[in-house]
C-alpha cells in the first residue's frame, strides 16, 4: 500500500505526576511527551492518523527534546507499506536515530491504515489473542507495610506486581522474599532498571539462596548495568543456575535490536519488548522472526510499558494482542487511567477491562480512541526547545526530573551521548 503524507504536525505536552515515581536511575516529577499528527490523502479524502513518543531519559539515551527535533524534520513524503508487519520504507536519518521517534511515527501510519481498512490495528497486523494480564509497576516504598498493602491491592485485582527494586542486594533481596513469601503472590516481576554489578547480583542470589527460597514464578528484569550488555545478563542467569534457583531473568535496556534479541532468547532469556524502546510494532516483529530464524521457536516475551498517556497505551494493547511471542503478563495492558485520570485521560473511551486482571485493545478501526484535544491543551509545552535547555543547563525547567547520585543532567547526557554536548541540538 503506498500512502501520500501531505502534513505533519508535531507538539510536546508535560503533564505532572500526582505522585512522584521513583525508579533506578531518578525521580520523575513530569512526564514529557511528543505526539505526531500525520495526514494522509487517499481516494477516500484525507486521513488522520496520531502516534505518541512516550519514553524518559535516561532510560534511553535521547530525550524528549531529541524525539521533537527529529519528528519536526518530517515533511510532505510518499511511503510504501506492506501490512502485517513488513517496515515502512520511509525513515529519515534524524527519526532512525531515536527509536522512541520511529515508534510515534509507526503509530501513526499504523492508525491511517486501520481507518482506511476499516479494522482495528491489531487485526491490520493479525490477531494473536483477545486480551492480557497486566503487570503493576509499583515505585519504591517507604515502608514494608506499604509495600506489602500495594502489593496484596494488585493481586486482588488480579493484577501481577511488579515492584522497583535496585537499591542493593540487602534490601533488593528483602523485596524479592517478601513478596516470594506473601500468600497472594503467585508470580512477579521486580524490575532493577540495569542498577547491579556481577558482584551485587552474586550477594542478591546468595541471599535469597540462603533464605531457602526457590523463587519459583518469580523474573528478575534486566538486574545488571546496561555496560555489561548482554554478557551480564547471560552471567546472571548462570549464576541464578549454579544457585539452584528458578527465577528467570527478563531483558529490558539490553534489548534494542534483533541481533540483541537473537543473543538474549538463545541463552533463555525473557523479552521485554517495549514498543516505545524498540521502535514500534515493525520492530519489534522483526526481532520475533529473527530469534525464530536463528532458534526454530519464537521468544519468550511481554510487552513492556513506558507511562504513555491513554493515546501511547491504546497502541501498545494493539501490539500486545498481535505479537505472537507475547503471551506472558505485560505493563502494555495495564491502563493509563493507574496513573492519568480524568483530565489527564486524553481519550473519550474507557480502557477494556475484562476479569481477573485482563484488558483487550480497542475495537474500532485504527487505534479505535477518539482523542479529546481539549484536554491536551493545559499541558502543551509552546517552547520546547527552551525547556530542555535549562533543563540540560540545570536550570529551573517545566520539565523536572531528579537523577540519582551527583551527576547533572548535562552530564549524564554526554556521557550517553559521547561525542556530544548537552546543546548540540538546541
Amino acid at each position: 500500500m503506498q500512502l501520500s503524507i501531505t502534513h505533519a504536525n508535531v507538539g510536546m505536552i508535560n503533564i505532572p505526576l500526582d505522585q512522584s515515581f521513583r525508579l533506578g536511575f531518578g525521580t520523575l516529577h513530569t512526564l514529557p511527551r511528543v505526539h505526531l499528527v500525520l495526514v494522509a490523502e487517499t481516494d477516500s479524502g484525507q486521513v488522520t492518523g496520531v502516534g505518541e513518543s512516550a519514553i524518559d531519559f535516561p532510560f534511553v539515551h535521547y530525550d524528549a527534546w531529541d524525539i521533537f527535533s527529529a519528528l519536526s524534520s518530517i515533511t510532505a513524503h510518499e511511503v510504501q507499506l506492506e501490512v502485517p508487519w513488513t517496515s515502512p520504507v520511509f525513515f529519515n536519518d534524524e527519526i532512525r536515530h531515536f527509536p522512541s521517534a520511529v515508534a510515534a511515527y509507526n503509530m501513526a501510519l499504523d492508525d491511517i491504515i486501520g481507518k482506511i481498512r476499516r479494522l482495528p490495528i491489531y487485526c491490520v497486523h493479525g490477531w494473536t489473542r483477545d486480551s492480557g494480564q497486566a503487570l503493576m509497576s509499583l515505585p519504591y516504598m517507604n515502608s514494608r507495610s506499604e509495600l506489602e498493602q500495594a502489593v496484596n491491592e494488585a493481586c486482588e485485582s488480579g493484577l501481577v506486581p511488579k515492584p522497583k527494586v535496585g537499591q542493593g542486594p540487602k534490601l533488593d533481596a528483602e523485596t524479592i522474599l517478601l513478596l516470594d513469601r506473601m500468600e497472594k503472590v503467585e508470580k512477579a516481576v521486580f524490575d532493577f532498571n540495569a542498577t547491579l554489578n556481577l558482584e551485587e547480583f552474586e550477594e542478591l542470589v546468595a541471599k535469597c539462596s540462603s533464605a531457602r527460597s526457590n523463587l519459583e514464578g518469580m523474573i528478575l528484569e534486566q538486574p545488571t548495568s546496561k555496560k555489561l550488555g548482554i554478557n551480564g545478563l547471560q552471567r546472571a542467569v548462570e549464576i541464578l543456575r549454579e544457585s539452584g534457583l528458578e527465577a528467570e531473568i527478563a531483558a529490558d535496556e539490553s534489548i534494542v535490536s534483533s541481533e540483541d534479541g537473537v543473543a538474549l532468547a538463545k541463552s533463555g532469556i525473557i523479552l521485554n519488548l517495549k514498543i516505545q524502546k524498540v521502535g514500534g510494532f515493525y520492530a519489534a516483529r522483526s526481532i520475533e522472526h529473527a530469534v525464530q530464524r536463528a532458534t526454530g521457536n519464537l521468544p519468550n516475551s511481554f510487552v513492556g510499558g513506558t507511562f504513555p498517556t491513554a493515546i501511547g497505551r491504546a497502541y501498545d494493547q494493539h501490539c500486545a494482542a498481535s505479537l505472537p511471542s507475547a503471551n506472558l503478563p505485560g505493563d502494555g495492558w495495564l491502563p493509563s487511567t493507574n496513573w492519568f485520570e480524568g483530565p489527564k485521560h486524553l481519550i473519550r473511551e474507557a480502557f477494556k477491562e475484562g476479569n481477573d486482571g485482563e484488558y483487550s485493545p480497542f475495537d474500532q478501526p485504527g487505534l479505535g480512541i477518539t482523542i479529546e484535544w481539549a484536554k491536551i491543551k493545559p499541558f502543551i509545552v509552546y517552547d520546547p526547545e527552551s525547556a530542555y535547555r535549562k533543563l540540560r543547563l540545570g536550570q529551573k525547567s517545566p520539565i523536572v526530573i531528579e537523577l540519582s547520585g551527583n551527576k547533572s543532567y548535562a552530564e549524564v547526557y554526554e556521557e550517553e551521548n559521547p561525542g556530544l554536548s548537552a546543546t548540540w541540538n538546541l
